[in-house]
């Protein structure tokens, strides 16, 4: 049985985190948003939208 506090060194072929990603031509791949942040926007703009139309009518 392996000593569970000995550190064991995997060696693998498999290309890391950021190798897979990048391109040949060396620019970093584009971050995009979560589509649940874009719903969320769209919410509060839906939301302050409302709250600005109720602001006008109140003051009229």
């Amino acid at each position: 049985m392996a000593d569970p506090d000995t550190a064991v060194l995997v060696q693998s072929g498999a290309p890391g985190r950021d190798e897979d990603r990048a391109d040949t031509s060396g620019k970093k791949p584009r971050v995009r948003a979560p589509w649940h942040f874009w719903v969320l926007v769209a919410a509060i703009v839906i939301y302050l939208g409302w709250r600005l139309v109720q602001g006008i009518m109140w003051l009229f």
